[in-house]
């Protein structure tokens, strides 16, 4: 397990940016799983904490981990109203 506070802003990011732009677009939530976004990213599979972290720590109140196993990793995030929910984990 490692972890890289760089990645993680990066993930951070990249999923935010996802939210908004599917926000925009009136979708009702889109789902992120972590092989995908470190895929996209470019990101060793060791670090595979560090992007699941950074996942979770962009869950917002009624978001919802819809797979968790030693192999994957998803996350449905709602988009459909981002404003005045608040974080459900604070890492």
């Amino acid at each position: 397990m490692f972890f890289d506070q760089s990645i993680n802003k990066k993930a951070r990011d990249v999923i935010n940016w996802k939210k908004g732009e599917a926000h925009a677009i009136d979708w009702l939530y889109i789902e992120v799983d972590d092989a995908s976004l470190m895929e996209e990213l470019n990101i060793a599979k060791k670090y595979r904490t560090t992007v699941q972290l950074a996942m979770t720590n962009c869950m917002l109140e009624g978001d919802m981990v819809i797979l968790d196993n030693k192999d994957y990793y998803a996350v449905r995030y709602y988009v459909d109203k981002l404003e005045g929910r608040t974080r459900t984990i604070d890492l």
